[in-house]
């Protein structure tokens, strides 16, 4: 059996794991070849935490050209 790396979350500027994780499978051979962190209710809560933390200390939301990009999505 080989060694296969877990990918995890990088969430708020952390790597984060979670309690599941599944297989990443090859679908021509079936083969494991990976493996990655499940989601869960508090992973998810960390991200949208780290983006609205994101979003309120960055400038990129005051950028006109963000402004005229956005403007016709709302």
């Amino acid at each position: 059996m080989s060694t296969v790396d877990t990918a995890l979350h990088w969430i708020g500027g952390e790597w984060l794991d979670s309690p599941q994780h599944r297989d990443s499978m090859d679908p021509a051979t079936g083969e494991v070849i990976g493996r990655y962190a499940g989601g869960s209710e508090s992973g998810a809560q960390a991200a949208i935490d780290a983006a609205n933390q994101a979003f309120s200390s960055s400038n990129w939301k005051r950028d006109s050209a963000w402004r005229a990009l956005l403007k016709p999505a709302a």
